[in-house]
């Protein structure tokens, strides 16, 4: 069967050393573009001892943008995603949807020893405790005081404490400053960013 196959590949001491203690970033299955891809592109500059690996449906628009900057993509749902699961030790996610979050609960795995980042895509100003609250979240990073006090602070609605969510600001808010900072000659350019 599909299981005892990929419990057989991830058995292999090939599998073993490719992803032994490996990060998975992942934004959506479908898409990039958000905090984990800026968060990965920093890894793979910065921190070269961290084993980091981008997942992606190789069916994204993106993949091949992101194969010819040189990610080490892993493609969402096949064989080699199971096995790299079986061994890593963080999944870091802008999402925390059921693909992300417990990939394997209803697939061919169960969740293995790895810990859940929660990068998040946008900053949380509304009461999404009773979701959040139910996700096996190791990490959340949040953006600004208010928010990481009305997620992590005493008498909140999360059950989420100082120890699991962090204020670091968001990778891609990082990306921007330092672009701004590149074209500072640019004084007279404005940046716009709706959002839904």
């Amino acid at each position: 069967t599909d299981d005892a196959a990929i419990r057989a590949l991830a058995r292999r001491p090939a599998a073993r050393r490719r992803y032994s203690d490996a990060w998975l970033l992942i934004n959506r299955d479908s898409s990039a573009q958000d905090n984990a891809e800026h968060l990965y592109r920093y890894l793979r500059s910065e921190r070269r001892d961290v084993n980091a690996w981008f997942v992606l449906a190789r069916s994204s628009s993106d993949w091949n943008r992101l194969q010819q900057e040189g990610f080490r993509l892993l493609p969402y749902g096949t064989y080699e995603y199971y096995v790299a699961l079986s061994h890593c030790a963080h999944v870091i996610s802008s999402q925390i949807d059921h693909y992300v979050a417990a990939p394997t609960a209803d697939r061919r795995l169960r969740k293995t020893g790895w810990r859940l980042s929660f990068l998040q895509h946008g900053v949380t100003k509304d009461d999404l405790s009773r979701w959040i609250n139910q996700k096996p979240i190791d990490l959340m990073i949040t953006v600004t005081p208010d928010e990481q006090e009305s997620i992590a602070g005493d008498y909140t609605p999360y059950v989420l404490t100082t120890r699991e969510s962090r204020l670091t600001g968001f990778p891609r808010h990082d990306r921007l400053l330092a672009m701004g900072e590149k074209h500072a000659d640019d004084a007279n350019l404005l940046l716009i960013m709706p959002t839904w």
